[in-house]
Parts: structure tokens; C-alpha cells; sequence
């Protein structure tokens, strides 16, 4: 499986990036922290 990691400051645009590469790829867009807060919650 492909998958491409965006990192970056708060503010610096992450989420609109991903969900452009997103449709692009077709690979899935996955929000590392809601899966953190679900698995520490």
C-alpha cells in the first residue's frame, strides 16, 4: 500500500493539502489525531 505522510506546523494548510492529494491518489485520507485520541481516549 502507498501511503504519503504530510507533516508541517498548525495553520500551515495540512488538512486542505491532504484532502486535494487525496482526490488526486485516490488514496485514502486518514487524520492521525483521531486515531490517537481514540486509542488514548
Amino acid at each position: 500500500m502507498r501511503r504519503i505522510l504530510v507533516l508541517g506546523s498548525g495553520g500551515a494548510g495540512k488538512t486542505t493539502f491532504a484532502k486535494q492529494l487525496s482526490e488526486k491518489t485516490g488514496l485514502p485520507l486518514i487524520h492521525l489525531d483521531l486515531h490517537f485520541w481514540i486509542m488514548t481516549g
